[in-house]
C-alpha cells in the first residue's frame, strides 16, 4: 500500500505508535503548567483597576494612585513574577497585586493550594 501524505503511515509508525504519540501530545497540551490559566487571567485583569482587583481594605489611600500606577505597569509590561516589581512601596503593592492574581489563577488551574 503506498504511503499517503498526511497519514501516520507515511511516517512508518504503526497505528498503536501513532495513537500513543497523539495521546502524549494531547496530555502535554492539557497540562501546560498553567499557561492557559495565566493568559485568561491576564485578559481579565487588563480591564480592571487596582481597586477592582485588590481585596477589600487593601487600598488604604483615597485614590490608590500609586497602587494603580503599579498595577497598570504590571499589565503593560506583563509582569508575571510578583518579585519582579520594583519601586516605592505603594507602586510595588499595585504591581504585586497583578502578579499575585496571576499566581492564584495558575494555582487554581493546577489544583494547588494558595500559598
Amino acid at each position: 500500500m503506498p504511503a499517503r501524505v498526511g497519514s501516520f503511515r507515511s511516517t512508518g509508525l504503526s497505528a498503536a505508535a501513532a495513537s500513543a504519540c497523539l495521546s502524549l501530545l494531547c496530555a502535554c497540551e492539557a497540562d501546560d503548567g498553567g499557561a492557559q490559566a495565566r493568559a485568561r487571567e491576564m485578559k481579565v485583569l487588563a480591564g480592571e483597576t487596582f481597586s477592582q482587583a485588590a481585596e477589600p481594605g487593601r487600598c488604604l489611600h483615597d485614590d490608590c494612585a500609586r497602587q494603580q500606577a503599579g498595577f497598570a505597569y504590571a499589565i503593560r509590561e506583563r509582569v508575571i513574577d510578583p518579585d519582579d516589581c520594583k519601586g516605592d512601596e505603594d507602586f510595588v503593592e499595585g504591581c504585586r497585586q497583578y502578579g499575585e492574581d496571576l499566581d492564584r489563577a495558575v494555582d487554581k488551574a493546577l489544583h494547588l493550594p494558595n500559598g
